[in-house]
């Protein structure tokens, strides 16, 4: 209701929120669960491919805030890691890599 007043996305007021942890008892919801929680349309693709989504998500953010401080040799890794789940969508949406 609060991004609909403010004319914004649910997940920008989710991270506003997020980042006033202190002022609700160090808990927070993370931005995918309240969206959820506050009527998110359904989702009716299979659960692999959400998940493989999900996975895709978080290390698209990971190669993106990825700083070396001491772990430049992960930068392979995170690179390897992202082109395994874009071969694994391929996978199941065509039936190929």
């Amino acid at each position: 209701m609060q991004a609909h007043r403010e004319d914004t996305k649910v997940s920008k007021i989710a991270m506003q929120w997020a980042a006033t942890e202190d002022d609700h008892g160090g808990t927070v919801i993370w931005p995918d669960a309240l969206h959820a929680k506050i009527g998110a349309p359904k989702d009716n693709r299979k659960a692999t491919i959400r998940d493989v989504d999900r996975m895709a998500n978080n290390a698209a953010r990971l190669a993106k805030h990825y700083k070396p401080d001491g772990y430049e040799h992960c930068e392979k890794e995170v690179k390897a890691a992202l082109r395994a789940i874009e071969n694994l969508r391929n996978v199941i949406e065509n039936g190929k890599p």
